[in-house]
């Protein structure tokens, strides 16, 4: 069986914080806080029942794509 080890799913969403309220309010809490990452992204992480982790976003910055090099 497969135990979700390294298995990352990115899952796009209209508003992270939303959404992080959302499964709050049915009990499921992040792995790691709502945050502004690096590279524009809002996101969160939860871990499914299989322990894949979920990663909840939505873009809060535009960036260039020549930015990353």
């Amino acid at each position: 069986p497969f135990a979700g080890r390294g298995a990352i799913l990115s899952v796009p969403t209209a508003n992270a914080d939303d959404k992080a309220r959302e499964l709050g309010l049915e009990g499921i809490a992040p792995l790691v806080p709502v945050e502004t990452r690096p590279w524009g992204w809002r996101s969160f992480l939860v871990r499914d029942p299989n322990g894949v982790l979920l990663d909840f976003f939505h873009v809060a910055v535009e960036t260039p794509a020549d930015a990353a090099s």
